[in-house]
């Protein structure tokens, strides 16, 4: 891994830089790497590319509005923002235009007399991915710099062929080790967390290895719709959208083997081995369950959310039921779920243990361990004690750790997109998608689609808990979802 310097100056260069990711996540992240003093305008240059009438100006006042609303650091610090402001510049071009890339490679190479190393962030759709890394070259933009990188945003393409197709014209121009897969879900502080509670405590582990495991589930849901995303959710939808990048990445960690060594190659082609050894259990009738929102009389459906194909099939809903085809998870229940406007918004990790019996036959509630990845940050884990007093009665306890309760923990850890971006100059892959992973799990969705052609898509109220079919696969098993509580209200199960 090579670190920051002086004299490494790099210039990082944001295709579709006038867009929400740029000013909600972008740059509030750069903000407070600078005012932690990671960067300053000797190292490091933000140009901002662009189709609007902005000068760079013009674009920093906006920009710094969603400084001001986005930042980790809150606190106003005045320094921070006039050295960022050195730091950033907008160019206005066409990216779609060969002509436009002579002037921005003769901008680019003003910026700093020494030799460089550009970083193109493509915060455009997976269309334009190849249009650009091709006229990057064409243009010979990457011949003029000493080391060069691409970071790339989720979606990986749209299916598994367009994921092929779009990543073999970025190899003409890039090389495998330099591409950077962004899946944000990656660098949330408990997801990281997730090989250090397993393989950092034998009591985990051990029960993980022996085959004590009952089921494993893993949910994602939002309150809310697809607000102003809807032309792009309705060509996708949830298994798309949340399932093939972020919950199967979760789902890698939780299963895979031990790492040989603590290096990102290690650590994907583990996370990769799970990937090809996950089946669906069922039918497909019986193991993929889509659901799609509809009005509560206060709220639209789907259906009427704007750019909405009004008879739209897409799902907003998602249930998945997977086997792991090898040891010691063999033929152990993995549940996904992801939804919109449903009950609660939360997303979490549940592992259910095997029930334990008392000495006089009494079955008792099964150990559950519970990791939470968001809003609140944190584990939980549910245990059998006697209950006080002359009485042979068992009860459970709850022992839990809110991790993000603790306000220094909430200011000293770093948000996503600020881990990422430091991990992106630093040149390590760890929280980035190998391509192997985004190939396999294009794989599993495309079969998937392909089967379920015709499966039913089930409505479900707004703000409720999802399809009643969801719930009834799982009870086919003798099981049920568990569900998690945002912090403040009582944990149930």
């Amino acid at each position: 891994m090579t670190g920051l310097d002086s004299n490494h100056p790099n210039v990082f260069v944001i295709f579709g830089g006038t867009g929400d990711l740029t000013y909600r996540k972008l740059l509030p992240a750069f903000y407070d790497l600078v005012l932690q003093g990671v960067f300053d305008a000797n190292n490091l240059k933000i140009v901002i590319i662009g189709r609007r009438d902005y000068n760079s100006q013009t674009f920093l006042d906006r920009a710094l509005m969603g400084i001001e609303a986005n930042a980790r650091f809150k606190k106003e610090d005045l320094e921070a923002k006039q050295k960022l402001s050195q730091m950033v510049s907008y160019y206005k071009m066409d990216y779609h235009d060969l002509a436009s890339y002579a002037g921005l490679r003769e901008y680019l190479s003003s910026l700093f007399e020494t030799a460089v190393r550009y970083q193109f962030y493509l915060a455009v759709a997976p269309s334009s991915f190849s249009i650009i890394t091709e006229k990057l070259r064409l243009s010979h933009i990457l011949e003029d710099v000493s080391a060069k990188q691409l970071l790339i945003e989720k979606p990986f393409g749209n299916d598994l062929q367009s994921a092929i197709d779009i990543n073999a014209m970025i190899l003409k121009s890039f090389k495998e080790d330099e591409i950077y897969r962004i899946d944000h879900y990656l660098a949330k502080e408990m997801i990281i967390n997730i090989m250090t509670i397993r393989f950092g405590n034998q009591v985990f582990e051990s029960l993980w290895k022996y085959g004590e495991i009952d089921n494993i589930q893993i949910t994602a849901t939002e309150t809310i719709g697809v607000e102003d995303r809807g032309s792009y959710y309705d060509h996708s939808g949830a298994l798309e959208d949340m399932v093939q990048s972020h919950l199967l990445q979760v789902l890698t960690l939780l299963m895979m083997k031990e790492p040989t060594d603590d290096s990102p190659e290690a650590i994907h082609t583990a996370q990769t081995e799970v990937l090809k050894n996950l089946e669906l259990f069922d039918t497909i009738e019986n193991s993929y369950i889509r659901g799609q929102y509809v009005s509560d009389g206060k709220v639209n459906s789907y259906r009427d959310e704007e750019r909405v194909d009004p008879q739209s099939s897409t799902e907003t809903y998602a249930a998945v039921e997977f086997r792991y085809n090898k040891e010691p998870f063999k033929d152990v229940p993995i549940y996904v779920r992801t939804g919109k406007r449903m009950d609660k918004a939360g997303t979490y990790v549940a592992v259910q243990f095997k029930p334990s019996k008392m000495y006089d036959g009494r079955e008792l509630d099964p150990n559950v361990l519970i990791i939470r990845i968001g809003p609140d940050e944190g584990i939980y884990l549910r245990v059998n004690i006697k209950k006080p007093g002359i009485t042979s009665e068992v009860q459970p306890i709850k022992m839990d750790f809110c991790q993000s309760c603790i306000l220094e923990n909430r200011y000293n850890t770093p948000q996503a997109y600020e881990r990422l971006l430091r991990m992106a100059l630093e040149q390590d892959h760890t929280l980035f998608a190998s391509w192997d992973f985004a190939n396999i799990s294009w794989e599993i969705i495309d079969a998937i689609q392909k089967r379920a052609i015709n499966n039913m898509l089930h409505e479900y109220e707004v703000f409720s808990s999802g399809p009643d079919a969801a719930d009834e696969m799982l009870e086919r098993n003798g099981h049920y979802w568990i569900n998690d509580t945002v912090y403040g209200e009582t944990f149930k199960f």
